[in-house]
């Protein structure tokens, strides 16, 4: 009897899940993506074959792979990303193997495995930024390229595309309530400062009501928001 050999092609990594998600808007223009895989990856070729692409910018944009504490910190942040992410890996895992494939054990809560994925030397769980700010309002690619391989050495055969688009120009504008819209502002009510997007609460403790005489009047912050650190 002739010996039969059968082959296949488990494919590169593929991102499963995304923080922020795919399709989003108003992210920043400096934004940091997490990203759940569906295997580990080698750094070298993240960086070698994931780019970024932005309306207005021609060339390609590389990225930078953050690690370390910041790494870290950024993950710590992101509980609603850990709580997708697991319930796609063991969605995908009931019938693939896939905790097998990442390593996880399946004694344990969610956050002890996803801790063991976000620490282990081989993570799943890559924090990237592209070393380039975006242009305001524009559509965005996050490219995860064709090239990128697995620890075992198995490369994905095509582009994934993760599209965004980047939050309008930074604005304030400032409202009051007023008999008319050429009367002064009625003095004995609230007056607002309307922001685009949020700002840290240091940043906001810097901006000062300056009556005509030249005395400034600091604005009252929220406890809820100093906690929060961001109005």
């Amino acid at each position: 009897n002739n010996a039969q050999t059968y082959s296949f092609n488990t494919g590169g990594p593929a991102i499963l899940q995304s923080e922020p998600y795919q399709g989003s808007y108003n992210i920043d223009e400096n934004q940091m993506f997490i990203l759940g895989l569906d295997a580990p990856v080698t750094l070298t070729s993240i960086q070698k074959y994931a780019y970024c692409q932005a309306d207005g910018i021609s060339e390609q944009i590389p990225v930078r792979v953050i690690v370390g504490k910041f790494r870290k910190s950024v993950l710590n942040w992101r509980d609603s990303f850990l709580t997708r992410y697991y319930k796609a890996i063991f969605k995908r895992g009931e019938n693939e193997g896939q905790s097998i494939i990442l390593g996880v054990e399946e004694k344990g809560s969610e956050r002890e495995k996803f801790l063991k994925l976000r620490d282990s030397t081989n993570s799943p769980i890559v924090v990237l930024q592209c070393q380039r700010s975006f242009p305001n309002a524009a559509s965005i690619s996050l490219v995860w390229g064709k090239g990128i391989e697995s620890v075992p050495g198995i490369p994905t055969t095509q582009d994934q595309i993760l599209p965004f688009h980047t939050r309008p120009v930074f604005e304030a504008k400032f409202s009051c309530s007023r008999i008319n819209e050429k009367a002064d502002c009625i003095p004995v009510l609230p007056m607002r400062i309307n922001l685009s997007a949020p700002i840290t609460v240091e940043n906001a403790q810097h901006i000062n009501l300056v009556a005509s005489n030249g005395k400034a009047m600091q604005a009252t912050i929220p406890e809820t928001e100093k906690k929060s650190g961001l109005v």
